[in-house]
């Protein structure tokens, strides 16, 4: 219990500050006996008197932690919770060795509410202290707090208990084994709802009573979710059968639920690539290289048959450039013309070609010593006429070359077929290098794929976790996702308050989208758990109003449900059959049916418990009962009619 140091008047019994020796009320002096109490079970008019007497104390010393802590207790016992928060805070600066100011301070910030109404971060900040505390001292009022904590703001919301710390049943194992403390159960409810069925189970065991019923509602969905059992095949064999609470958690983050679906079956080892081989530009090049040779000795003949005989025209260009360069006087047509004049038709042999050569030269040379510029020379080459011959004239004779485009096409018949041999065979190896590296870098691409896609399926959850995290995802408090549960986010999208459903019903069919009335379409899993369908119904006093949508369970938020809104006042009857509910209109039309089966497989969330201790499906309102709720459309409609 919490324990308070305090001094009391011996004979009026009053409470004294620290250091008074004489009693304000009764006037005794020096009869003054020190007290244990507990702050948490005064009476208002105490908790008064006490409150005073140590606000006095802590005034005239701020560093007085028995006073701070008095005072952290005595708000707390009158449940003023944020001055009692502001106390223990100051105590726990100054007496960080001391378990229980860690302790009440926890408690204090439960402030008379439930542990699943407890944010996140409330939750962390609570079990940060409990933690401290323990680690001083495992007294068994602080396992009993931890335990209340883990199991209601997290295991009760489907959550997994945080790394590191025991499961609930664990710390209730520790609680039964520890010496037991007057008012420790008695301190904890009076500053902590106790709603959760599991929590209170865990209460009665402690007091040794029998268990509870509550848990009823969580059984029943084991129970329907079991139903499902033939839905899927199971890639990992039983494994895939069970279900933990860890797994269920890790799917609240639509990325691990994408992950579960990459790795759901075992991928199957890729095929790797071949590599190009390195001879392969070799044994190119030698193809290409015998081909070349080939045109090259054809291109060599053709150039050597086209221009042997043509030595007139390299005879003709050296004279003119002899010409040109010698006598530039001449004017271009006459030098021109004369050039033209001494050209030969045909050339016999080399001996004939070179007296062609040498006479144009001589009559060059003699027209340019002549004295007139009509002279033509003519005249037959002799020795004598070759011996007068300049040194220049006879190296001209060596000199002729072809020029221009002839030039031209006589090298490109020489070196085209060599340097194409060249440059295809530095392409081919550079592309063959090339290859190889591109496909390696695929190879390890697919490998690392391969990888990746086995990592998922040796660590995703398990079948029957993904059934289950869909099943907790449409039920009320179930804590999967913070927009709360699916018939909630009907309502408010329709605008319609569950309050003022009185007199109806609000009803609801979830099962997976392919299931269908002829029995389970596939067994893939990757088919039949990605879609869920959704159907809320609303037995209205003047409507029926039908809401249907399709979930994505990868998704963390439903789609927008698609309304349909029927007046009472067009229908005329209502017949049930084993798929759906029948709305028939005043002419004999069928208006929008009501889901209410498929497959012959239950809703995979349902309210079925009539406890209202059971939180988890206990409604007044709400059912999945399909003969409840066409009951309830039946005399919704009766009651309009008499209306």
């Amino acid at each position: 219990m919490a324990q308070l140091q305090i001094n009391r008047c011996k004979v009026c019994t009053r409470p004294l500050p620290a250091g008074v020796n004489k009693c304000p009320k009764c006037g005794t002096e020096h009869q003054i006996v020190p007290e244990v109490v507990n702050p948490l079970r005064f009476s208002p008019k105490e908790a008064e008197e006490y409150k005073q007497i140590l606000e006095q104390q802590t005034k005239a010393n701020p560093a007085d932690t028995n006073s701070l802590f008095g005072m952290g207790l005595v708000y707390l016992g009158l449940q003023h919770y944020e001055l009692a928060n502001k106390n223990f805070q100051k105590a726990v600066e100054q007496t960080p060795d001391n378990p229980d100011v860690y302790y009440y301070y926890a408690l204090s910030l439960f402030a008379h509410r439930s542990p699943a109404t407890l944010s996140a971060l409330e939750a962390e900040r609570i079990e940060m202290w409990l933690q401290t505390a323990l680690k001083m001292q495992a007294k068994r009022k602080y396992l009993i707090l931890e335990m209340l904590l883990l199991q209601g703001a997290f295991k009760g919301k489907g959550k997994a208990v945080p790394f590191g710390k025991p499961e609930p049943e664990e710390l209730l194992r520790q609680a039964l084994n520890t010496v037991q403390e007057e008012d420790e159960l008695y301190e904890i409810e009076q500053h902590v709802v106790i709603s959760d069925p599991r929590n209170r189970d865990f209460v009665a065991e402690l007091r040794g009573e029998r268990k509870t019923s509550g848990a009823s509602g969580a059984d029943s969905l084991r129970k329907r979710l079991a139903a499902y059992g033939q839905l899927c095949k199971y890639p990992k064999g039983d494994e895939d059968g069970s279900s933990t609470e860890e797994g269920v958690m890790r799917l609240m983050d639509p990325a691990e639920r994408k992950d579960f679906f990459l790795g759901l079956h075992k991928p199957n080892r890729p095929h790797m690539e071949s590599k190009e081989s390195v001879f392969s530009p070799v044994w190119f090049a030698v193809k290409r290289g015998i081909i070349c040779f080939i045109v090259w000795i054809v291109m060599c003949l053709i150039a050597s048959v086209c221009w042997t005989d043509k030595r007139e025209f390299a005879i003709r260009m050296s004279a003119e450039e002899y010409v040109e360069k010698n006598f530039p006087d001449l004017k271009r047509k006459r030098k021109a013309e004369k050039v033209e004049e001494v050209r030969c038709d045909s050339i016999e042999n080399a001996r004939l070609d070179s007296i062609f050569m040498a006479e144009h030269v001589v009559h060059a040379w003699e027209y340019r010593h002549s004295d007139s510029i009509t002279v033509e020379g003519t005249g037959v080459l002799t020795a004598e006429k070759l011996a007068q011959l300049p040194a220049d004239v006879e190296y001209m004779k060596m000199q002729g070359i072809m020029t221009g485009w002839r030039l031209w096409a006589f090298l490109f018949c020489c070196l085209a077929a060599p340097l194409y041999w060249v440059i295809a065979v530095i392409l081919a190896f550079r592309n063959c290098f090339r290859s190889r590296r591109e496909t390696a870098q695929r190879n390890r691409t697919t490998m690392n794929t391969y990888h990746e896609y086995e990592r998922k399926y040796e660590s995703r959850p398990t079948v029957e976790d993904y059934k289950r995290f869909c099943q907790l995802f449409v039920g009320p408090n179930a804590g999967l996702v913070t927009q709360g549960d699916v018939v909630s986010i009907a309502l408010r999208e329709a605008g319609i308050s569950e309050q003022d459903v009185t007199k109806g019903k609000v009803y609801l069919f979830n099962c997976f989208f392919d299931c269908t009335s002829d029995g389970v379409e596939t067994t893939n899993p990757e088919v039949v758990l990605r879609y869920m369908g959704i159907n809320v119904a609303v037995a209205m006093p003047d409507q029926v109003l039908y809401m249907k949508a399709v979930w994505d369970t990868v998704e963390d938020t439903l789609p927008r449900f698609e309304q349909s809104s029927i007046m009472y006042s067009q229908i005329a009857m209502f017949q049930k059959t084993e798929d759906q509910i029948i709305i028939k209109s005043n002419t004999g039309v069928e208006l929008v049916p009501i889901t209410t089966n498929w497959g012959h497989l239950p809703s995979l969330f349902c309210y079925q418990s009539t406890e209202s201790s059971d939180l988890l499906t206990y409604s007044r309102t709400r059912t999945t009962d399909r003969n409840e709720f066409y009951k309830s459309l039946v005399d919704m409609h009766g009651r309009y009619n008499k209306q």
